[in-house]
C-alpha cells in the first residue's frame, strides 16, 4: 500500500495534474474491485472422490449390488454430511442434470459415505454413470458431484457367449 501512495504523490510532483492523478487512482481502486470481484466462487461440490468396488471408474466389475462411496472436501472446518441422494443411469448427460434411469435414491438422512446399489438390476457389460449429491448439518444441499461411472462384466456365467 505504501509503495501505491508513493507513486501516485510521485505522479503529482512529475507535473501530472491532480486530476489526472485523481483519475488514475480512482481506476486502479475500480480494477482493484473488479479483480477481488471476479475471483472464482466455490461452484465446486465438497463432494469428490467417487469410488464403486474401492477403485475409480471401474470396468468390468462383478458385483450385483456394487458399493458406491465418496469423500466430502469441504473449505469449512467440521462439514459434516446429514443426508445424501445418488443418482445411477445410462446416460451421463441425463445424471449430470440430476436424472438417472436406474436408481435415484431420493434423500436418505444419514452420514455415511458408502451405499450399496439399490436400483435396478444391473445388466452385465454395461456402463453406468452416477453422481451424488449430500446435505450438510444445516441442510444445506450442495450441487451434484462430478459424474463418476463403473461398467459391470459378466456378472454370471450364463451372460457367456462363445463357441
Amino acid at each position: 500500500m505504501n509503495f501505491q501512495l508513493s507513486l501516485f504523490q510521485n505522479l503529482i510532483e512529475m507535473n501530472y495534474s491532480k486530476k489526472s492523478v485523481f483519475r488514475l487512482v480512482a481506476l486502479y481502486i475500480l480494477l482493484a474491485f473488479a479483480a477481488s470481484s471476479c475471483q472464482k466462487t466455490s461452484d465446486e461440490t465438497p463432494v469428490e472422490n467417487l469410488k464403486c468396488e474401492y477403485i475409480v471408474n471401474p470396468i468390468g466389475i462383478d458385483a450385483e449390488a456394487p458399493r458406491l462411496a465418496w469423500q466430502i472436501n469441504g473449505n469449512n472446518t467440521g462439514l459434516m454430511q446429514s443426508a445424501f441422494k445418488i443418482i445411477v443411469g445410462t446416460d451421463s448427460l441425463e445424471v449430470a442434470s440430476g436424472k438417472g434411469n436406474e436408481w435415484n435414491s431420493g434423500k436418505i438422512k444419514s452420514g455415511n459415505s458408502m451405499v450399496v446399489y439399490s436400483g435396478k438390476s444391473l445388466k452385465p457389460f454395461t456402463k453406468y454413470f452416477w453422481s451424488v449429491k449430500i446435505w450438510d448439518e444445516n441442510d444445506t444441499p450442495s450441487k451434484h458431484s462430478k459424474v463418476a461411472s463403473f461398467e459391470t462384466g459378466m456378472l454370471d456365467t450364463r451372460n457367456w457367449q462363445g463357441d
